[in-house]
């Protein structure tokens, strides 16, 4: 990813100013919220089961880039809250990546990389 931008890479003694100046930038792309935690993970929704009963699938992970949840119910309704559930997913994970992505690249190579180890692979951290 590559940004134009006139933000300086942090180090220790500009990291303050680094901070407030990449959280503008991430507001500008409208991913802020990922970061702060305002965006939610959207829940796929419930289905009702020929029981009767409910079925309630785990909300998906963001870093798992294969996620693909299928319906669990052929009903109109559902079929509609589903794809909903399915454009609002797709949004938070491009948001999520492009949080990420612009964050790696506000940062010096090698602390990039250690950003990117799995235990720091979310934006909030």
């Amino acid at each position: 990813m590559s940004i134009s931008t006139s933000i300086s890479k942090p180090n220790e003694h500009n990291y303050l100013t680094w901070a407030i100046e990449a959280k503008d930038f991430l507001k500008h792309l409208n991913v802020w919220r990922v970061v702060d935690g305002s965006e939610i993970i959207p829940r796929p929704p419930t289905a009702l089961a020929a029981s009767g009963s409910t079925t309630t699938p785990t909300a998906p992970n963001p870093l798992d880039p294969s996620y693909d949840l299928q319906p669990q119910s052929t009903d109109a309704s559902y079929l509609t809250r589903f794809d909903n559930f399915l454009r609002d997913w797709r949004t938070y994970h491009n948001n999520y990546e492009e949080a990420n992505g612009t964050i790696c690249a506000l940062l010096e190579p090698s602390i990039c990389s250690r950003y990117k180890d799995d235990k720091f692979d979310d934006p909030k951290v």
